[in-house]
C-alpha cells in the first residue's frame, strides 16, 4: 500500500492487472503486531499455515481512490497484463487460531497516509 501512496503522491500511475477487479484484504500494523504475537503463542511442530491479510475485501481501486482523496489528488491507474493478478484470500483459518482484525481497511488507509504525508492531509 506504501507503494501505491507514495505513486499517488508523486502523481505516477499504479499498474494493475488487466483482469479486474483487483480484490485486496489488506492488514495494518496494529492488527499485524497484535496477530504476530498471537502467532507465536499458537506455535507449534508441523507449523500452522494461515493466510496473512487483513479481514475487510475492497479492491486496489477502492482504497487508492480513498487515500487520493484524502490528500487531494486523484489516482492514475495503469491496467496491465504484466502486473500481478488479484488474489482473495481465505480469512476463515486466520480467524479461528489467531482471532479477527480490528483495523478497517479505511482506518488503515487513513492512519497510513496521516503517518507518510501528514502535511498533505486534507
Amino acid at each position: 500500500m506504501r507503494d501505491r501512496l507514495d505513486l499517488i503522491v508523486q502523481g505516477k500511475s499504479i499498474p494493475l492487472h488487466n483482469e479486474g477487479p483487483n480484490y485486496a484484504r489488506p492488514i495494518f500494523e496494529p492488527d499485524a503486531a497484535r496477530l504476530g504475537v498471537a502467532a507465536l503463542e499458537a506455535g507449534r511442530i508441523p507449523p500452522l499455515v494461515v493466510n496473512w491479510c487483513g479481514d475487510d475485501l475492497t479492491t486496489i481501486e477502492e482504497y487508492c481512490t480513498y487515500m487520493a482523496r484524502l490528500i487531494g489528488r486523484e489516482p492514475v491507474f495503469e491496467y496491465t497484463s504484466a502486473a500481478w493478478p488479484p488474489l482473495v484470500l481465505d480469512t476463515t483459518f486466520r480467524n479461528e487460531v489467531l482471532g479477527p482484525c480490528e483495523v478497517s481497511w479505511q482506518d488503515g488507509c487513513r492512519m497510513l497516509v496521516e503517518q507518510c504525508y501528514p502535511d498533505l492531509v486534507t
